[in-house]
């Protein structure tokens, strides 16, 4: 269960639920038809928003491998409201996210939590940087696009990761897209991947986190796949629905 244990907090330091201040929203539409309007748009950065300003708290369970070995459980993940600070000398909202649960492999459970720090910039809502109780990931300015329909896609931005806050030492990459798909006559699908790198550039993980978002801006967390982790020599990939 060791190695469950450390994927869990592995993840948990990149994006779980991160691309939208580290995840979806306990609301909005619930989308159980199939789309027959092709142009429908939803307000990606107000929902962005929203989230931020409102918080967000997602119940999930837990289903994959890791290292060949079956894993269930169930969690939660709570962002609370953003609140105004302070880093690098710039104002910025900053929201705690706490992530916690329990994991089951071979008949054994085990308990988890970890928390980080998520930092962001007031006028657009994009992310600064991230302390992940460690490591810390800083991003250029970027911005997410006001409206977006079905077929969009894009890279967001790319960050890097640096060992601690001292931000002297590169320790690898972020790289964060997303891509729009059809749900219903008043939602859309919006995925957001992240694909993470060593200072080489090779790839050690891909993490893509499905929302579904309305037309009025409300989030609804429908899914995420986190796979490619590496620990102690154990591959895992993990589904949190």
């Amino acid at each position: 269960m060791n190695h469950t244990k450390k994927i869990l907090g592995a993840m948990a330091m990149t994006m779980l639920l991160g691309a939208c201040g580290g995840g979806g929203g306990d609301s909005g539409s619930s989308g159980n038809s199939t789309s027959t309007q092709q142009d429908v748009s939803v307000p990606l950065q107000t929902a962005v928003a929203n989230e931020v300003n409102n918080g967000i708290t997602v119940n999930f369970s837990i289903t994959g491998t890791v290292g060949g070995t079956a894993v269930t459980g169930s969690g939660s993940l709570n962002d609370a409201k953003a609140v105004s600070g302070m880093f690098n000398g710039a104002a910025v909202l900053t929201t705690t996210e706490t992530l916690s649960g329990t994991v089951m492999a071979n008949g054994v459970s085990q308990q988890f939590s970890t928390m980080r720090t998520i930092f962001r910039n007031p006028a657009t809502f994009a992310e600064v940087a991230e302390n992940l109780g460690g490591p810390v990931v800083i991003f250029p300015a970027y911005v997410y696009p006001s409206t977006v329909k079905a077929g969009d896609s894009g890279t967001l931005v790319t960050g890097t990761v640096f060992s601690d806050g001292s931000m002297t030492t590169k320790t690898g990459s972020v790289v964060r897209a997303f891509s729009v798909a059809a749900d219903t006559s008043t939602t859309l699908l919006v995925t957001f991947t992240e694909s993470d790198f060593d200072t080489n550039n090779v790839k050690l993980a891909d993490d893509q986190t499905t929302l579904r978002i309305d037309t009025s801006g409300n989030i609804q967390f429908v899914s995420e796949k986190v796979t490619g982790f590496a620990v102690n020599g154990q591959q895992g990939s993990l589904t949190f629905q």
